[in-house]
Protein backbone atom coordinates (compact mmCIF):
# COMPACT_ATOMS: atom_id res chain seq x y z
CA UNK A 1 0.00 0.00 0.00
CA UNK A 2 1.58 3.28 -1.12
CA UNK A 3 0.70 6.49 0.72
CA UNK A 4 1.63 10.14 0.42
CA UNK A 5 1.56 10.62 4.21
CA UNK A 6 2.70 8.52 7.11
CA UNK A 7 -0.23 6.29 8.12
CA UNK A 8 -1.73 6.62 11.58
CA UNK A 9 -1.57 3.80 14.13
CA UNK A 10 -5.27 3.18 13.43
CA UNK A 11 -4.66 2.77 9.67
CA UNK A 12 -1.74 0.43 10.36
CA UNK A 13 -3.78 -1.78 12.72
CA UNK A 14 -6.80 -1.79 10.35
CA UNK A 15 -4.53 -2.85 7.48
CA UNK A 16 -3.03 -5.64 9.58
CA UNK A 17 -6.50 -6.82 10.62
CA UNK A 18 -7.65 -6.88 7.00
CA UNK A 19 -4.56 -8.88 5.98
CA UNK A 20 -4.67 -11.42 8.85
CA UNK A 21 -6.53 -14.05 6.80
CA UNK A 22 -5.49 -12.91 3.32
CA UNK A 23 -3.97 -15.43 0.94
CA UNK A 24 -0.31 -15.26 0.00
CA UNK A 25 0.34 -13.50 -3.31
CA UNK A 26 2.39 -16.35 -4.80
CA UNK A 27 2.17 -20.14 -4.99
CA UNK A 28 5.63 -21.33 -3.87
CA UNK A 29 4.88 -20.92 -0.15
CA UNK A 30 7.70 -22.20 2.05
CA UNK A 31 10.33 -22.59 -0.66
CA UNK A 32 12.86 -20.33 1.10
CA UNK A 33 13.17 -22.93 3.86
CA UNK A 34 15.29 -25.00 1.44
CA UNK A 35 16.89 -22.08 -0.41
CA UNK A 36 14.73 -22.60 -3.50
CA UNK A 37 12.97 -20.11 -5.74
CA UNK A 38 10.35 -20.57 -8.47
CA UNK A 39 11.04 -19.63 -12.09
CA UNK A 40 10.34 -16.01 -12.95
CA UNK A 41 11.30 -14.61 -9.55
CA UNK A 42 14.42 -12.57 -8.82
CA UNK A 43 16.60 -14.12 -6.12
CA UNK A 44 18.43 -12.12 -3.48
CA UNK A 45 20.97 -13.87 -1.30
CA UNK A 46 23.21 -12.11 1.21
CA UNK A 47 25.41 -13.69 3.85
CA UNK A 48 27.81 -11.99 6.23
CA UNK A 49 29.84 -12.95 9.27
CA UNK A 50 28.63 -10.80 12.16
CA UNK A 51 30.68 -12.21 15.03
CA UNK A 52 32.03 -15.27 16.76
CA UNK A 53 31.03 -17.56 19.59
CA UNK A 54 27.98 -18.84 21.40
CA UNK A 55 27.30 -15.55 23.21
CA UNK A 56 27.23 -13.69 19.89
CA UNK A 57 24.90 -16.33 18.45
CA UNK A 58 22.48 -15.91 21.35
CA UNK A 59 22.54 -12.12 20.87
CA UNK A 60 21.92 -12.59 17.15
CA UNK A 61 18.95 -14.89 17.80
CA UNK A 62 17.43 -12.32 20.13
CA UNK A 63 18.05 -9.51 17.64
CA UNK A 64 16.37 -11.50 14.87
CA UNK A 65 13.39 -12.25 17.13
CA UNK A 66 13.12 -8.50 17.84
CA UNK A 67 13.24 -7.68 14.10
CA UNK A 68 16.45 -5.68 14.55
CA UNK A 69 17.31 -6.25 10.87
CA UNK A 70 14.17 -4.29 9.94
CA UNK A 71 15.00 -1.18 12.03
CA UNK A 72 16.83 0.91 9.47
CA UNK A 73 15.49 4.45 9.73
CA UNK A 74 13.91 4.47 6.27
CA UNK A 75 12.31 1.10 7.12
CA UNK A 76 10.73 0.21 10.45
CA UNK A 77 8.47 -2.48 11.88
CA UNK A 78 5.14 -0.88 12.75
CA UNK A 79 1.95 -1.82 14.52
CA UNK A 80 1.60 -3.89 17.63
CA UNK A 81 4.61 -6.21 17.69
CA UNK A 82 3.97 -9.91 17.25
CA UNK A 83 6.47 -12.53 18.37
CA UNK A 84 8.31 -14.50 15.71
CA UNK A 85 5.92 -17.45 15.33
CA UNK A 86 4.11 -19.23 12.53
CA UNK A 87 1.16 -17.13 11.26
CA UNK A 88 2.35 -13.93 12.98
CA UNK A 89 2.18 -10.80 10.83
CA UNK A 90 5.26 -8.75 10.00
CA UNK A 91 4.28 -5.18 9.16
CA UNK A 92 6.83 -2.61 8.01
CA UNK A 93 6.68 0.97 6.88
CA UNK A 94 9.22 2.15 4.32
CA UNK A 95 9.84 5.64 3.02
CA UNK A 96 11.43 5.85 -0.42
CA UNK A 97 11.27 8.54 -3.11
CA UNK A 98 8.84 10.63 -1.04
CA UNK A 99 6.28 7.83 -0.70
CA UNK A 100 5.38 5.63 2.24
CA UNK A 101 4.89 1.94 1.67
CA UNK A 102 2.98 -0.10 4.24
CA UNK A 103 3.95 -3.76 3.78
CA UNK A 104 2.31 -6.76 5.43
CA UNK A 105 3.65 -10.32 5.36
CA UNK A 106 2.91 -13.49 7.33
CA UNK A 107 5.45 -15.80 8.94
CA UNK A 108 5.31 -19.24 7.32
CA UNK A 109 7.85 -21.14 9.39
CA UNK A 110 10.30 -20.77 12.26
CA UNK A 111 13.34 -23.00 12.63
CA UNK A 112 15.04 -23.00 16.03
CA UNK A 113 17.76 -25.62 16.45
CA UNK A 114 21.24 -25.75 17.94
CA UNK A 115 23.41 -23.46 15.85
CA UNK A 116 20.58 -22.16 13.64
CA UNK A 117 17.64 -19.79 14.07
CA UNK A 118 15.60 -18.81 11.02
CA UNK A 119 12.18 -17.72 9.93
CA UNK A 120 10.53 -17.01 6.62
CA UNK A 121 7.59 -14.82 5.75
CA UNK A 122 5.52 -14.44 2.63
CA UNK A 123 3.88 -11.45 1.04
CA UNK A 124 0.20 -10.64 1.36
CA UNK A 125 -1.85 -8.36 -0.93
CA UNK A 126 -0.63 -5.19 0.87
CA UNK A 127 2.96 -5.61 -0.31
CA UNK A 128 4.54 -4.03 -3.42
CA UNK A 129 6.20 -7.29 -4.48
CA UNK A 130 5.20 -10.95 -4.46
CA UNK A 131 7.46 -13.47 -2.84
CA UNK A 132 9.11 -14.76 0.27
CA UNK A 133 12.03 -13.82 2.50
CA UNK A 134 14.05 -15.86 4.99
CA UNK A 135 16.24 -14.39 7.72
CA UNK A 136 18.67 -16.64 9.56
CA UNK A 137 21.55 -16.60 11.98
CA UNK A 138 23.89 -19.56 12.31
CA UNK A 139 26.88 -20.50 14.41
CA UNK A 140 29.38 -22.79 12.67
CA UNK A 141 30.34 -25.80 14.79
CA UNK A 142 34.02 -25.71 13.80
CA UNK A 143 34.93 -22.02 13.54
CA UNK A 144 32.20 -20.60 15.83
CA UNK A 145 31.64 -17.87 13.22
CA UNK A 146 28.17 -16.38 13.47
CA UNK A 147 26.59 -15.51 10.14
CA UNK A 148 23.51 -13.53 9.23
CA UNK A 149 21.77 -14.48 6.00
CA UNK A 150 18.93 -13.12 3.91
CA UNK A 151 17.48 -15.27 1.16
CA UNK A 152 14.47 -14.14 -0.83
CA UNK A 153 12.67 -14.44 -4.11
CA UNK A 154 10.41 -11.73 -5.44
CA UNK A 155 8.79 -10.17 -8.43
CA UNK A 156 6.72 -7.00 -8.89
CA UNK A 157 3.12 -7.16 -7.72
CA UNK A 158 1.73 -4.74 -10.32
CA UNK A 159 2.56 -3.25 -13.73
CA UNK A 160 3.66 -0.03 -11.99
CA UNK A 161 6.11 -2.01 -9.84
CA UNK A 162 7.33 -3.83 -12.96
CA UNK A 163 8.42 -0.46 -14.35
CA UNK A 164 10.22 0.24 -11.06
CA UNK A 165 12.11 -3.08 -11.10
CA UNK A 166 15.63 -1.53 -11.36
CA UNK A 167 14.80 0.77 -8.42
CA UNK A 168 13.42 -2.20 -6.46
CA UNK A 169 16.64 -4.19 -6.98
CA UNK A 170 18.71 -1.23 -5.68
CA UNK A 171 16.45 -0.95 -2.63
CA UNK A 172 16.80 -4.71 -1.99
CA UNK A 173 20.59 -4.44 -2.14
CA UNK A 174 20.55 -1.43 0.21
CA UNK A 175 18.29 -3.40 2.55
CA UNK A 176 20.75 -6.33 2.65
CA UNK A 177 23.73 -4.08 3.35
CA UNK A 178 21.97 -2.09 6.07
CA UNK A 179 20.31 -5.12 7.68
CA UNK A 180 23.68 -6.84 7.94
CA UNK A 181 25.19 -3.70 9.45
CA UNK A 182 22.37 -3.56 12.02
CA UNK A 183 22.97 -7.19 12.94
CA UNK A 184 26.74 -6.60 13.13
CA UNK A 185 26.28 -3.98 15.85
CA UNK A 186 24.85 -6.44 18.37
CA UNK A 187 27.33 -5.81 21.17
CA UNK A 188 27.18 -2.03 20.96
CA UNK A 189 23.37 -2.02 20.62
CA UNK A 190 22.89 -4.10 23.74
CA UNK A 191 20.90 -6.77 21.94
Amino acid sequence: MFLLRCPSAEVIEATKTAQRTARFTYDAVGWTRDGAAPAGFAVTQWKQVIGRGEACFELAKRALAEYRMLRLGWLQPVGRPEPVATDALVCTLARQAGLYSLNVGRIIYVHDAPGLFAFGYGTLPEYPVRGEERFSVACAQDTKEVTFEIFSFSRPHSPLMLLARPFLRRVQRRFCIESSAAMSRLDSAGA
